[in-house]
């Protein structure tokens, strides 16, 4: 499987080295091994005899901060602790796709938004233009590599999936100040950096794991993949008896290189059984893109297969580039950079860039009136359009606790 995920090199962290072996990967890491390379590294060569060809890579302990979450960390790329590309003589920008890390998980991965941003909830929902207060991840870098995607601070790192991540979960769900939050009836993102429906969190069974620690609690998993609605993930959904699914489409192949299927073609099937599974499913099509995917009739045909497959409710939203996504993108995507330099034209605040407000307003009115032709309801990801929102909106996000009540 790992092959089939396109790695060439695989990093596992020497604390976590007897705990992947006890969840039975050991002979995935010995087939993996005869056409890749596997480096264990940490600070201390592990003593326990390894049954397949590897190198070791000394590694400095990383400082442990309990108050840093893995959002924080990823914003100040604290995770550059190697210059792989000349350890494994790899272009940098090859790093992401072709080098994985199973890592120890050092910082908390449940995140208060809020705090994330140094604020009060109320201020933060407001100056954001967003609801999200809770979120959990299981990777500090996606396989997707959408270009569009908020997170791509950094390209030059390995894909980088949080081994143990479900253990650091339950750590932090008792933590004073969030369990008070969730006790408020605050629903958790199941995703928010990453997509815990991408081959290789299902292949390492993560979502089970979330769920898995998130028994009885409001969750919504947020993800683009169809591989969300495999058996086994359906059975665990259905039995953890809480949760939805927010589907990301947006038609956009070729900003979106990694994604377990050919995008340009709706998911109608996978969406449709997991519908007739009584999952509900909230169609969220974000980030709307002026001239990409903003046309009236292609909408339209989205939203009615979407209906087709037992989608009620639509969310969307529109593309925002903050400046470390610029930084991220004007070295990576040259070509579209200049492009959302061009039609992201508004300035909001000091760091974000958006589509002009008139086309913000014409948009939201235009996806109502869709919505309505279809009989189905609308909720607003950040679409920046002030009070219109609360007007045009006939739905609440899932990110809304009221929603949950």
């Amino acid at each position: 499987m790992l092959k089939e995920l396109g790695y060439k090199y695989l990093l596992i962290d020497s604390e976590i080295v007897s705990q992947i072996f006890e969840e039975e990967y050991l002979s995935k890491l010995q087939t993996f091994s005869k056409f890749g390379r596997i480096f264990i590294l940490g600070a201390f060569k592990p003593k326990m005899k390894i049954p397949f060809p590897f190198s070791y890579i000394k590694l400095s302990p990383e400082i442990k901060e309990s108050s840093k979450d893995v959002i924080s960390r990823i914003r100040e790329n604290r995770n550059n602790f190697l210059e792989l590309n000349k350890i494994l003589n790899l272009p940098k920008n090859k790093i992401r796709s072709k080098v994985l890390y199973l890592k120890k998980t050092q910082g908390n991965v449940l995140t208060d938004i809020a705090k994330l941003y140094n604020l009060d909830f109320e201020t933060c929902r407001k100056k954001r233009d967003c609801d999200l207060r809770l979120a959990t991840y299981g990777m500090e870098n996606c396989p997707h590599q959408c270009i569009y995607c908020f997170t791509n601070y950094n390209w030059t790192q390995p894909t980088t999936l949080l081994f143990d991540f479900d253990k650091k979960l339950q750590e932090d769900l008792n933590k004073p100040k969030l369990r008070k939050i969730i006790k408020q009836g605050w629903p958790i993102h199941v995703g928010s950096i990453m997509d815990f429906g991408s081959k290789l969190s299902i292949f390492f069974k993560q979502i089970h794991k979330a769920l898995g620690v998130l028994k009885r609690k409001n969750v919504f998993i947020g993800t683009k993949s169809p591989l969300i609605a495999k058996d086994d993930v359906i059975k665990a959904i259905k039995k953890h008896g809480r949760a939805e699914i927010m589907f990301t489409y947006t038609g956009l192949r070729e900003l979106e290189p990694n994604l377990p299927y050919n995008s340009r073609n709706f998911p109608s099937k996978s969406i449709k059984k997991l519908t007739s599974n009584k999952i509900r499913v909230i169609l969220l099509y974000k980030p709307i893109i002026p001239g990409m995917n903003d046309k009236e009739k292609e909408i339209w045909e989205v939203f009615r297969k979407a209906k087709e497959a037992g989608v009620i409710e639509i969310s969307t939203g529109f593309l925002k580039m903050n400046y470390r996504f610029q930084e991220a993108i004007k070295v990576n995507s040259p070509q579209y950079y200049k492009y959302f330099k061009k039609v992201l034209s508004e300035q909001v605040g000091k760091t974000d860039f958006l589509p002009s407000y008139q086309y913000r307003v014409a948009m939201a009115k235009k996806l109502r009136k869709i919505c309505d032709k279809l009989n189905l309801r609308i909720s607003f990801c950040q679409p920046f359009i002030g009070d219109l929102k609360s007007k045009l909106a006939n739905s609440l996000c899932p990110c809304r606790k009221e929603r949950w009540k």
